[in-house]
């Protein structure tokens, strides 16, 4: 009786010991602790402690905050850079903040820059340049990174600079692979989503209710860009005021508008998808330059990082399609491989209720597709 018991002993430390088996061990403890429903945090008990540092970036005589993890001991690890969206708290979003720890004790070195020009006042191309001093920055770090092993995360707006910085940097500093949650390929499909609710793929129209605070979000972006001062100032009390009642009356002040004014307004307040087009074509060059600069279909051929694109197939912030139209593009040319969740709003995890029937049709292949997403990223540990 011994001996079979010793056998199966071996034979279970064998099994734990595979490569393949301790990383979708590892995908899984990471998987329970980056939804905050669950509860806990698992992979702390089997991984190292991490350590947090706040290193400074110096770009065209500034500097860039940034949040720095790792594992401890000497041992070089691959990077992880992870791009915001546009939030209040920035680099130091609790999410974000959970994301990287949770990467951080998977294996990799992972680096959150603070970007000035993305955030819910500001959102300028300008902010390419500073995902790529990051990229710069950490790819110098010989210390702890080992060398040619970087990949990105980008998180909803953020990813589309993202995937622009990675394709520029590609034949300088080549980034292994490329994240993108809840992103998009052509800026001007977002705009008309958010206006109008309705998005196109394949030549067929959808019609989903957007976020009734996109449009305005927009306001905030532009307003930088503006010559027009009063302009300015009045497009944010419109933008108060339509945030609070979407139904209230503006006129008042939108009859007061210069041209250049009225012609953001009439953008964001049209409900009509096929003269988004027209009236994007009819915004001052300056803002014109702003969507192009931002858009990856405008500036992105070729990508040498291998692609994996995550979105909520129930987006109300950015449609799904755009994540489709992603896909389809860098399919052939770069490795891609496309996630559809249920269980997300946008970039947050939204869970069902747990009942037998959402059991077998939600959580399983959900979980399936979450745990096989992370097991994918953890094999650019080595």
């Amino acid at each position: 009786m011994q001996k079979p018991i010793i056998f199966l002993l071996i034979a279970a430390l064998l099994i734990i010991c595979l490569p393949a088996v301790q990383r979708g061990s590892v995908a899984l403890l990471a998987l329970h602790d980056l939804v905050p429903q669950f509860g806990g945090k698992w992979l702390p008990y089997v991984s190292k402690k991490i350590i947090v540092e706040h290193p400074q970036i110096e770009i065209e005589g500034e500097k860039l905050e940034t949040n720095l993890y790792r594992p401890g001991g000497g041992k070089k690890r691959t990077a992880l850079v992870c791009v915001h969206g546009v939030n209040e708290l920035g680099k130091d979003d609790p999410r974000l903040e959970n994301l990287a720890k949770t990467f951080a004790r998977a294996g990799f070195v992972v680096l959150v820059p603070g970007l000035p020009d993305m955030s819910p006042g500001k959102l300028n191309p300008k902010v390419i340049s500073e995902i790529e001093a990051s990229i710069r920055y950490i790819s110098g770090r010989a210390d702890i990174v080992r060398q040619g092993k970087l990949g990105i995360f980008g998180f909803s707006v953020g990813s589309g600079p993202t995937i622009i910085a990675a394709s520029r940097l590609q034949n300088q500093i080549p980034v292994s692979f490329l994240i993108s949650f809840g992103g998009y390929y052509d800026i001007a499909e977002v705009i008309r989503y958010s206006t109008t609710g309705h998005f196109s793929y394949q030549r067929k129209d959808f019609f989903i209710e957007p976020d009734p605070e996109s449009r305005w979000f927009f306001v905030r972006y532009y307003a930088d860009f503006l010559k027009n001062q009063n302009d300015a100032d009045i497009l944010r009390q419109i933008t108060q005021i339509k945030i609070s009642d979407p139904g209230s009356d503006v006129s008042g002040l939108s009859d007061r508008l210069s041209p250049e004014g009225k012609s953001i307004f009439n953008l964001l307040t049209n409900a009509d998808p096929q003269r988004v087009g027209e009236l994007i074509e009819n915004l001052p060059a300056e803002l014109q330059s702003f969507v192009r600069g931002l858009n990856p279909k405008e500036q992105v051929e070729q990508l040498s990082a291998n692609l994996f694109i995550i979105h909520s197939a129930n987006d109300n912030v950015i449609p799904y399609t755009q994540s489709l139209e992603l896909r389809n593009y860098f399919k052939g040319k770069t490795h891609t491989e496309l996630f559809l969740l249920n269980i997300f709003s946008h970039v947050n995890p939204v869970l069902p209720p747990f009942t037998p029937g959402n059991f077998f049709k939600e959580y399983v292949p959900e979980t399936y597709s979450f745990w096989k997403l992370i097991y994918e990223i953890l094999g650019y540990r080595t």
